[in-house]
């Protein structure tokens, strides 16, 4: 009976032998990578387990599957991701698997550690998991992408992680390093920056992404075609500084762009040496902007796709789609790996739910971006990898979001053949537009706050009560009565619109209008951090002279980036006025628009010193600066 048995088994082999070859070709027809072949390269001692029965190969792995939950439960982690690394090797084409792993890193393991760098480092971890392994060996699994923008868009965009302040600051710090702060200047400027990245040499195969940060023949090829970037490069070896990411060091750490500079903050750019006086003035040479310009573009694009697998031609396709991206915030990403992935999957397994909760988190990065669209950077010289960062609100995502909307309703009322009206996201796009139009309204963009009014009423057939009126304040005032409590992003759009049209009408000299906007931006603010709100401290908001000091800045330095045209000697009305009003919010906003509006005085022939006078308590705010960026405040999020 034995010897039957063995029989039995060797038969079963041989045919499963067979088997074999047929399954390797339809591996590699469909672009899979054979169970464990990774295994060879990361773990050789474990290289057996690749030619292991495909029985014994799967208790293996279930056993490592709880072993690394043991580990977990008693808080050995870094032990149990040596596990899980085995684990995503020997299974590299179940996405299930790198999504689980990813999530433990960036939320479950993240949760149970208590300093920044802690919880920074699993959250990067798990973001690097899936964008450097699970996605390149599951190209087609629009879940991973998924996975990987829900990490940016919720785990580092929202504020249920009371260190989510942390996320931000990290992120925003390794993208300025990268790609710079976008310019205060016009849409169209702003694009026409990124262009010259998208456009830079570039070799997308992927079968050599990541290898290297610069691909050397692309980087021969940049030089062969632009002789005026080779002559420049050749200046800058001499100085010890290659067409790598040491230029973007001697870049970020020299230039007085505006972009760089005003993040940096006042002051001359320090020079130690001799050395560094030689490569201040070669960074800063107009002689060589758009050598410089070519050589730092094929820097970053070389970067964005070698180290952090973004594709810079699809970069500036959402730019052009969407709007004047800045890249530094975390829904920038989420926004790019959803939308990404929904459109480069073209598996027809995927799971239509799949789309739609892909499809959902697009469209929460572009609100957060219309919410929380416009950054303020301060680099902060104790901890630069944790900058002074505060968000505002931007009215140029706001359409967009709204076309985002009707589509996704149009999409849902077709699948189901039921009127528009009647789509899954009525509820949430009326609010979204509601929300918008107190932004608008308070912005001064009336009319366009009064379209989405109109919109609303007629397209989602809306009346009876505040429906039936057609004046836009009164529709304003019902939405935020002073007996409500706004939401977080309902509150800043609210504070930082009204604060915005305050100081404008205040250039021109309308006082009434000035108070009027003033005492409604502190009636919001009021509201929202009234007694009894019980607001977490990473709920609360920033001090009001802080907002609007960020707010002033705007306005002294571009004051066309917010959409208004007010000349040098106006802002300097405004500034004046303010010093006199409001002097709590004046010194923050002269101190770090003082560099460019000194420059932009010099080349109109303007007395700077006179124009914009330093304001009262400016030492004493000074001083508070440097105590508020010491590594006290890091470890408390707001």
């Amino acid at each position: 009976m034995k010897w039957i048995w063995l029989a039995t088994g060797a038969l079963l082999l041989a045919g499963a032998a067979q088997l074999q070859a047929p399954l390797d070709d339809l591996s590699r027809q469909y672009e899979l990578i054979p169970p464990g072949t990774s295994v060879h390269a990361e773990h050789p001692e474990l290289a057996l387990l690749t030619v292991a029965p495909g029985g014994l190969r799967a208790l293996l792995v279930n056993y490592f599957w709880i072993r690394s939950q043991d580990l977990h439960q008693e808080g050995r982690h870094f032990d149990a991701m040596q596990l899980a690394e085995i684990i995503c090797s020997l299974q590299p084409n179940f996405p299930a698997v790198w999504g689980f792993q990813s999530w433990q890193m960036a939320w479950n393991i993240s949760a149970s550690t208590h300093t920044p760098a802690e919880r920074w480092h699993w959250v990067s971890r798990g973001i690097q998991l899936l964008r450097d392994r699970g996605i390149p060996l599951n190209p087609t699994a629009l879940v991973l992408y998924k996975d990987l923008s829900w990490i940016f868009s919720s785990k580092m965009g929202d504020r249920t992680d009371d260190m989510h302040i942390v996320y931000k600051q990290r992120w925003a710090h390794e993208m300025q390093r990268l790609l710079g702060a976008p310019r205060y200047a016009s849409e169209p400027e702003i694009l026409a920056d990124f262009k010259l990245i998208a456009d830079a040499p570039l070799d997308k195969d992927t079968g050599r992404q990541g290898r290297t940060d610069i691909q050397a023949d692309r980087r021969q090829q940049l030089l062969a075609e632009n002789p005026a970037a080779a002559d420049y490069a050749e200046k800058l070896a001499a100085l010890g500084v290659g067409i790598d990411e040491s230029l973007l060091k001697a870049y970020n750490r020299f230039t007085r762009d505006d972009q760089v500079a005003l993040t940096r903050g006042p002051g001359p750019v320090k020079v130690a040496s001799e050395h560094d006086a030689e490569l201040h003035a070669l960074i800063g040479d107009p002689g060589h902007a758009d050598a410089r310009a070519a050589l730092l573009a094929f820097v970053r694009a070389q970067i964005l796709w070698n180290r952090y697998r973004m594709d810079p031609q699809y970069m500036y396709k959402l730019m052009a789609d969407i709007g004047p991206i800045d890249w530094r915030l975390v829904w920038a990403h989420g926004l790019y790996w959803s939308a990404y992935g929904t459109e480069h999957c073209t598996d027809l397994t995927r799971a239509e739910m799949d789309f739609l909760n892909t499809d959902r988190t697009t469209l929460n990065c572009i609100k957060n971006m219309a919410w929380f669209g416009r950054m303020t950077y301060v680099e902060n010289a104790r901890d630069p990898e944790s900058p002074y960062i505060q968000l505002r609100s931007d009215w140029r995502f706001v359409e967009t979001v709204h076309k985002e909307y009707v589509r996704l309703g149009e999409q849902l009322a077709l699948a189901k053949g039921e009127e528009f009206d009647k789509n899954a996201h009525v509820d949430g796009h009326t609010n979204y537009l509601i929300n918008a139009i107190n932004m608008l309204f308070n912005g001064g963009r009336y009319e366009q706050a009064r379209s989405y009014m109109n919109w609303i009423k007629e397209h989602y057939k809306k009346s009876g009560g505040i429906w039936d009126t057609d004046d836009v304040e009164e529709f304003v005032y019902y939405q935020l009565g002073a007996d409500r409590e706004p939401i977080p992003r309902v509150a800043v759009n609210q504070i930082t619109s009204s604060l915005q049209m305050a100081f404008v009408f205040l250039a021109g000299g309308n006082e009434r209008e000035f108070q009027r906007k003033l005492k409604y931006a502190r009636r919001v603010y009021n509201a929202y951090h009234k007694p009894g709100a019980r607001r977490q401290d990473r709920l609360r908001l920033h001090p009001m002279p802080e907002i609007a000091a960020n707010i002033l800045t705007e306005l002294l330095v571009r004051p066309r980036l917010t959409g208004f045209n007010i000349s040098l000697v106006d802002r300097s009305a405004m500034y004046r006025r303010l010093r006199r009003r409001w002097p709590a919010a004046v010194p923050g906003a002269y101190e770090r628009s003082r560099p460019l509006l000194k420059r932009q005085c010099l080349a109109e022939g303007l007395d700077f010193d006179k124009l914009f006078p330093a304001p009262e308590g400016l030492e004493e705010f000074r001083r508070r600066r440097d105590r508020a960026l010491g590594p006290l405040r890091l470890q408390r999020s707001r």
